[in-house]
């Protein structure tokens, strides 16, 4: 029995660090770069391993040095990995002074057409990290498959899934929502009503909120530097769940995610600050409204 799968990118995250000038169209000099791996679905999973969880990941990495690498990260949690074409690709840019830039290369992670569910059926949760491509089509039938064999549904959507039309279906099946303020304003008004779990709202370094039922939760964010950001949304939306699956407390929950993202930030790379479980946790500030 697994206590979470997770589904989602998989990818070789390669960052770069510029001077101001940077401008396309010419030479730039890079003052520094680091590779690491990364991607919704692999986050998540790192997460939840680090905090003690019986975990695995379900994708495709390529046939290549990057796909060795990840799969040897996940180690365990590798089960259920395939290796096929080339590893997707992120080059994220950071001048000096200047909001980032990613460089986006969709490779085998989403393209996954098929999922091995006789072999996914005994856990206690399901993750879904945000899917793209050929992989949006596999949403839908994870979300049957799940409430079938009662496993509780995690759902942090990309643009893209929120854009489908079936979408707003399968919104009532999920027992954990997440969304920054961006794609919530993507949805109808009413979505809130139409998810039964719960719902949480994130806004960088403006308070989040947390909804469930008739409770609404305000989290405010503590006022930290920040070395890179990405793999910020992974942190808070695994780290919430962790929470739920080793205490089913929505307080302890919002802390422990809180926590991760504000850890995974203080480093570069999506996974290298994440908290173990032996760490502490951070004081967090929640008013319950």
């Amino acid at each position: 029995m697994f206590d979470i799968i997770t589904f989602g990118s998989a990818t070789n995250d390669i960052f770069l660090k510029t001077g101001k000038d940077f401008k396309f169209g010419q030479k730039v000099l890079v003052n520094d770069l680091e590779i690491f791996t990364g991607g919704g679905g692999v986050n998540t999973a790192s997460t939840f391993k680090k905090q003690g969880l019986k975990t695995a990941y379900v994708g495709l990495v390529g046939l290549d040095e990057a796909g060795l690498r990840i799969k040897k990260e996940l180690a365990s949690s590798a089960k259920f990995l395939k290796q096929t074409g080339k590893t997707a690709q992120s080059f994220i840019i950071s001048p000096h002074g200047k909001e980032r830039t990613i460089l986006i290369y969709r490779g085998a992670c989403h393209f996954m057409k098929e999922v091995p569910f006789k072999k996914i059926k005994k856990t206690k949760w399901f993750y879904i990290a945000p899917l793209h491509l050929e992989t949006l089509k596999l949403l839908k039938p994870l979300v049957i498959f799940a409430k079938e064999n009662n496993i509780k549904i995690a759902l942090n959507p990309s643009q893209e899934q929120l854009k489908e039309k079936s979408f707003l279906e399968i919104i009532k099946e999920i027992d954990f929502l997440l969304l920054n303020r961006t794609e919530a304003d993507l949805l109808p008004k009413d979505f809130i009503e139409k998810c039964s779990g719960i719902i949480a709202i994130t806004n960088a370094r403006k308070p989040s909120f947390i909804l469930k039922g008739n409770d609404c939760f305000k989290v405010f964010a503590n006022n930290i530097s920040f070395v890179e950001k990405t793999g910020a949304g992974d942190a808070f939306g695994a780290g919430f769940v962790a929470g739920l699956l080793k205490k089913n407390d929505i307080e302890y929950a919002i802390r422990l995610a809180t926590s991760n993202a504000e850890a995974c930030i203080k480093e570069v790379g999506a996974q290298n600050g994440l908290l173990n479980q032996k760490d502490k946790l951070s004081k967090v500030k929640i008013q319950k409204i």
